[in-house]
């Protein structure tokens, strides 16, 4: 009878070490590994810095709304098999977009987001002056071959 008693409490005391645990992890992950709860709860020890976080959700947030742009009224008339989840009524060309649009958002998000979290402060300011300095090359080569104007045919081409 007193082996069953310790084993509860054995049990009881694995069951909140459990319960700790996962409260523990699942906040450092919340914090630390979701984009937007970061913003807001940046860990101290992490060189991803807060800037950084909301250029992230920025980007993603317009990548988003791009993607979404593509398909704007691209739905047939006809608006096809309808799939009813609780009180919400899809298409499956509605599917089929919204995991298009993921499909097409998330490849570059993800690459910003780890430029982010593994380059250094110091390379991120390099790399920034670097595009710089190209698109300031770029503009001062394309004024010169227009003529002053950005965006005309030079006139040896018409």
């Amino acid at each position: 009878m007193g082996d069953l008693r310790s084993r509860g409490r054995h049990q009881s005391s694995d069951l909140t070490q459990f319960k700790q645990l996962f409260n523990r992890s699942v906040r450092k992950k919340m914090t630390n590994d979701h984009l937007w709860v970061s913003v807001f709860s940046r860990p101290t020890r992490s060189s991803f810095t807060r800037v950084q976080r909301i250029s992230c959700c920025v980007a993603l947030l317009f990548l988003t709304m791009i993607a979404n742009c593509m398909f704007f009224r691209a739905q047939d008339p006809d608006h096809g098999t309808e799939v009813h989840i609780g009180p919400i009524t899809l298409t499956l060309q509605q599917l089929y977009i919204s995991v298009v649009s993921t499909l097409i958002v998330f490849p570059p998000s993800l690459t910003i987001v780890t430029i982010f979290r593994k380059v250094r402060i110091i390379t991120i300011i390099i790399i920034i002056v670097v595009v710089v300095v190209v698109i300031k090359n770029f503009a001062r080569t394309e004024q010169t071959r227009t003529g002053g104007v950005l965006g005309a045919v030079p006139s040896a081409a018409v």
